[in-house]
């Protein structure tokens, strides 16, 4: 296991252990949905707008968001 996979699922790990700590429900799929996008380099710039709403931010600022929650902020 790679260095970095390892790291990875070590954050994982201590996310859910925090989670379930503190009483938060968590879904471990968009948890790793996520972690991937979050650490994925993307190329140009990092704001990024939702078609559907129009709203716009930092890309890691939209991951906290449903589609549902972009439409309240509409």
């Amino acid at each position: 296991m790679s260095q970095q996979t390892n790291e990875a699922e070590t954050a994982r790990a201590r996310l859910i252990e925090s989670a379930n700590r503190l009483g938060v429900e968590l879904d471990e799929v968009e948890l790793e949905k996520w972690m991937t996008a979050v650490t994925t380099t993307s190329e140009g710039t990092d704001i990024v707008m939702d078609e559907a709403t129009g709203v716009f931010g930092h890309r890691v600022s939209m991951l906290d968001f449903s589609p549902e929650d972009l439409v309240s902020c509409a």
